[in-house]
Order: structure tokens, then sequence, then C-alpha cells
């Protein structure tokens, strides 16, 4: 397994914040208890309440779009991708879109950067993008 979490939209928007939360921190920290984290417990922590701002954003959005026929995957690693995780790929038919989750508005030219890098990795070096001629965005 190579995400976080993966699911249908409609999927999505019945998961509990709780079950989001813990695949999450399983797959990037190995473990939901603290005292098995290798990271330091604030950084785990101030992770843990982006990915709960960016469910809660997203729930809000595909609850306008229910009917949306897409697949979501969080923490997707990159395959050669020296452990580069985008906060979520949505994959609508056609399409591979890369979202990045920010609690605030202003982008910086670094974190634009980062996401452009995501898509050119997964447009250019993913081979099922390539072989069902995906367009990645951002």
């Amino acid at each position: 397994m190579n995400y976080g979490w993966k699911g249908k939209i409609q999927e999505f928007l019945q998961l509990e914040l709780k079950d989001f939360i813990d695949s999450l921190t399983t797959y990037v920290y190995g473990s939901i208890y603290p005292h098995e984290w290798m990271e330091d417990k604030d950084k785990v922590l101030s992770q843990r309440k982006a990915w709960e701002d960016c469910f809660k954003k997203l729930q809000v959005i595909f609850q306008n779009y229910n009917v949306l026929e897409g697949w979501l995957i969080f923490e997707y690693t990159i395959l050669r991708g020296s452990g580069r995780r985008p906060d979520v790929l949505l994959l609508l038919p056609g399409h591979v879109l890369v979202i990045e989750c920010k609690s605030y508005n202003a982008v910086s030219a670094a974190e634009y950067l980062q996401t452009s890098l995501y898509v050119r990795d997964i447009e250019h070096y993913h081979s099922t993008v390539q072989k069902h001629s995906l367009k990645v965005t951002d």
C-alpha cells in the first residue's frame, strides 16, 4: 500500500474523521499511538491537525458535488519520489488533480513549485497515467 487512505467520493463522505486520521497516521508514522512515533510528537500532532482541516474542507466541498464520480487518494507516496507525498489526488474520468491543502490563503513560490513537481512526476513517471492518457493538473 502506498497511500494513507483511498476510496470513492461517496465513501469519503461517509467516513468518520477519527478513522480517516488514524489511517493516515498509521501510514505515515507507523502507529496511532504517540509513544510509538519516531517523529517529534508536536510535529505529528500538527500534521494530524492539518489532516483534520483538509478532511473538513473537502467534506463540505464534496457535499455539494455528492453525485460526482471519482476517487480520492490521500498521502500517496510517489514512486521513486524519495518519500514525497501530495496531500490529495482526486481522480476523475480522464483527469488526476493534485491537491495540496493549506490552512491559509497565500501560497509561497516554494509551495507552488512543490505541487508542480508532484504534477510532473505523476504525469511523466506513472505508468497508469501514461497508459490511459490521463491529464494531470493542480
